[in-house]
C-alpha cells in the first residue's frame, strides 16, 4: 500500500513544474531557484482574500491521518500551521520496514493572483520495527563530501513536500477542495 502511495506521489508531482529539493544545508529550497526556500503559486485573477479562504478551507478539511494546528492567522494575508504526518511512507531497508513521520511548519502568504508556500522546522523521524523512532535530520541526506547518501529518502522527502505544495495550489483554484474532491 505504501508503495502505491509513493508511486502516486511521484506521478502526482511529475506534472507540477515547481517543487522542492533538499539542500545540502538541511532545508528545502525551490527546484527552480535553489537560492530561495519557497515557491510562488500563480493564480491569475484570484484575489488574495479568496486564495486565503480556499487555503483555510483546505487546511480545515485535510486528511484525518494528519494532525494540523493553526498557529498564525492574519485574515486574508497569511496562514501558518504546524503539521504532524504520522506516516509519510514506509520503505524496506535491510529487509525490514522503516516507517517515516514528518513534523513541519507551513507558511502561506497571499497577494492578489499569487501565494507563497514555505516549509520550515522540518523534522523527519524513522522507526524500524518495534524500535523507538529516531530523528532523521535533512542534513543526513548528504554525505560529508556532498554526495547523496540515501536517494530513496531524498526523493521521498522532495516528493512529499512537492505533492503538498501542489495540493495547496489546486485548493487555491478550487475553492479549497484540493485534489481528489472533484474530477
Amino acid at each position: 500500500m505504501k508503495a502505491i502511495v509513493l508511486l502516486f506521489l511521484c506521478a502526482f508531482t511529475s506534472g507540477f513544474s515547481q517543487g522542492f529539493v533538499v539542500s545540502k544545508t538541511g532545508g528545502l529550497v525551490s527546484k527552480k531557484d535553489g537560492k530561495v526556500d519557497y515557491i510562488i503559486v500563480e493564480s491569475p485573477g484570484i484575489p488574495a482574500d479568496t486564495l486565503y479562504a480556499s487555503a483555510k478551507k483546505y487546511i480545515e478539511t485535510k486528511s484525518a491521518d494528519t494532525k494540523i494546528s493553526l498557529t498564525g492567522d492574519n485574515a486574508g494575508k497569511s496562514l501558518i500551521y504546524d503539521t504532524t504526518d504520522a506516516s509519510i511512507t514506509t520503505l524496506t531497508k535491510n529487509g525490514q520496514d522503516v516507517s517515516y513521520t514528518a513534523t513541519y511548519t507551513t507558511s502561506l502568504e497571499f497577494k492578489d493572483g499569487k501565494a507563497r508556500i514555505t516549509y520550515g522546522n522540518i523534522s523527519i523521524y524513522a522507526q524500524q520495527g518495534g524500535a523507538s523512532r529516531e530523528s532523521y535530520p535533512l542534513t543526513s541526506v548528504y554525505t560529508a563530501a556532498g554526495k547523496v547518501a540515501d536517494k530513496k529518502v531524498k526523493n521521498l522527502i522532495e516528493n512529499y513536500f512537492t505533492a503538498n505544495a501542489q495540493a495547496l495550489a489546486i485548493a487555491f483554484k478550487s475553492d479549497g477542495k484540493g485534489p481528489g474532491d472533484s474530477w
